[in-house]
């Protein structure tokens, strides 16, 4: 694999995912020192396996970070009764929406893709997502090698998705990201999320794995 090759997956992966921010700059808002704590992690992506992308370590990947195209991963929705359940392709993550209005609890329990509550407003779910943990990244590019590296939050961060039914096969989604640790005001991305797939899709397991050479071949990659 070719540093072009890579750059025309991340052109393709930004085609399909259409990600914008609601801001004037289109820039995210980072406070100096989180900006600059980014920077560096962006830069020397590899230094220390504290600052490894948790998603190429077989960890979550995050919300709202786990709802991001890729071409490896495919979702599955399931509505029982009281929540909306999404399976993902990728590394066996499920989110699990609560229905019923029951409050999150309280700020010593912190989970990789956060705890969802969620509500219909007409064709659109808004879920409410707090209780992260500080470990996943808020965005990132498929394999955290473009500028996205390293967009990191704090346990703080405070999530509201719009999911909006467009049409029988077409849902759009929105995402407001607030975290007053690490962002200097409250920013927006938004994107078409889910497109129906074929009738005879299925998932299949990702085997992600204790191991895996993904690190050091990245290494030898970016070596050259």
């Amino acid at each position: 694999v070719d540093h072009h090759g890579l750059d025309r997956l991340a052109a393709a992966h930004r085609q399909r995912l259409g990600v914008f921010l609601v801001q004037p700059d289109g820039k995210l808002p980072w406070q100096p020192w989180a900006r600059a704590k980014k920077t560096y992690t962006r830069d020397h992506p590899f230094e220390t396996r504290a600052i490894y992308d948790y998603r190429i370590r077989c960890l979550p990947a995050g919300t709202p970070r786990g709802t991001f195209y890729s071409y490896y991963n495919g979702w599955q929705i399931q509505q029982p009764a009281g929540q909306v359940v999404i399976f993902y392709e990728h590394n066996h993550l499920y989110r699990v929406i609560r229905l019923d209005g029951s409050p999150h609890p309280g700020p010593n329990i912190q989970l990789w893709m956060g705890d969802s509550v969620g509500r219909w407003e007409g064709k659109t779910l808004v879920v409410d997502v707090r209780n992260f943990t500080g470990k996943t990244w808020v965005v990132g590019d498929l394999g955290g090698e473009g500028m996205h590296t390293g967009s990191f939050h704090s346990p703080a961060l405070h999530v509201v998705e719009r999911f909006t039914i467009v049409d029988a096969d077409n849902i759009d989604y929105e995402a407001t990201i607030d975290d007053p640790n690490v962002f200097t005001k409250p920013w927006k991305l938004g994107y078409r999320v889910f497109s129906r797939a074929p009738k005879d899709y299925q998932l299949f397991e990702y085997a992600c794995h204790e191991g895996n050479k993904t690190i050091e071949l990245m290494k030898d990659l970016f070596k050259r």
